[in-house]
């Protein structure tokens, strides 16, 4: 039972690290200071 909660946990934590580095991404695409050029495909597509 301990290493069931103890895998579950471990994939709590990949799951987390890895939507916090897809947002972070995201976040980094999203300022205009990094890339100025993924700002305006993103103001193309919502047009």
């Amino acid at each position: 039972m301990k290493k069931a909660l103890t895998f579950l946990l471990i994939c709590v934590i990949c799951i987390g690290v890895v939507t916090a580095i897809v947002l972070f991404s995201q976040w980094l695409t999203d300022s205009p200071e990094s890339s100025p050029t993924g700002r305006s495909t993103e103001s193309i597509e919502e047009q």
